[in-house]
């Protein structure tokens, strides 16, 4: 462990992480978190079951960030938006847009 001292760790896939896996990450990390980032990553409904199986872990961290999958419609009017403007500042203002119109 003391060799991550320092780093940031992303877990991709968390959802898949066993029982054992999760009990070692959890006693590696106990007391070590202040000096690094750790990032568990999947879908929502895996995340959601890894926690809930868990819950220690859930205890282990203190910001949930859930991150919008966008669809095919979605990423299209993205592309377009990047094509008609051609500059970052316009993109992002039309990507909000577009994230809020579609907010349910």
């Amino acid at each position: 462990m003391p060799r991550l001292l320092g780093c940031d760790l992303i877990v991709e896939n968390a959802g898949i992480l066993n029982g054992t896996m999760v009990r070692q990450m959890m006693s590696a990390f106990s007391g070590y978190t202040d000096e690094m980032i750790v990032v568990l990553e999947d879908d929502k409904t895996s995340m959601e079951r890894l926690l809930e199986t868990h819950p220690g872990l859930k205890d282990m961290f203190g910001n949930i960030i859930t991150i919008k999958e966008y669809n095919i419609d979605e990423w299209v009017a993205y592309a377009k938006a990047y094509a008609r403007y051609g500059n970052i500042s316009s993109l992002c203002e039309d990507r909000y847009r577009i994230w809020t119109e579609s907010w349910p």
